[in-house]
């Protein structure tokens, strides 16, 4: 599976959480060093999830998603099952103390760990965030 195949399973676990809009690749903003994988808000923008998904790379997925802190209230690392299972016992701890929630993603995308509100969220930038996803309609 590649790691852009992973994205519609995402997209339809957010979408059955309540985002209203699904944005796939969202392009690199400014400030930052990378794209997002998949991100989801509300119409109104009251809640905001990104969720960097990888093939394996938990250290390189986890450094990404705590760049997501600051702009959503929820940020999730996706990896397939397998690997999603050896990263929930290896790397719990980590996803606990950061807040960062864990899916598994084969078929369907599954949620192992749920993300902790994130105490990072800088409101004008999410603001800008969800801005710039509902601009991309």
């Amino acid at each position: 599976m590649m790691e852009s195949e992973m994205y519609e399973p995402i997209g339809d676990f957010l979408r059955n959480r309540g985002s209203e809009l699904v944005v796939f690749e969202v392009p690199q903003r400014r400030g930052s060093a990378r794209r997002i994988d998949v991100a989801g808000t509300t119409k109104i923008g009251e809640s905001v999830t990104s969720v960097e998904a990888k093939i394996g790379h938990f250290n390189r997925a986890f450094e990404q998603a705590s760049q997501r802190l600051f702009i959503s209230d929820f940020v999730y690392v996706s990896f397939q099952e397998e690997y999603a299972h050896s990263v929930m016992s290896s790397r719990l701890q980590n996803l606990h103390s950061s807040g960062i929630g864990l899916i598994s993603v084969n078929e369907t995308a599954t949620e192992l760990v749920p993300p902790s509100p994130s105490a990072f969220v800088d409101p004008l930038r999410r603001k800008r965030f969800v801005e710039m996803l509902w601009s991309m309609v």
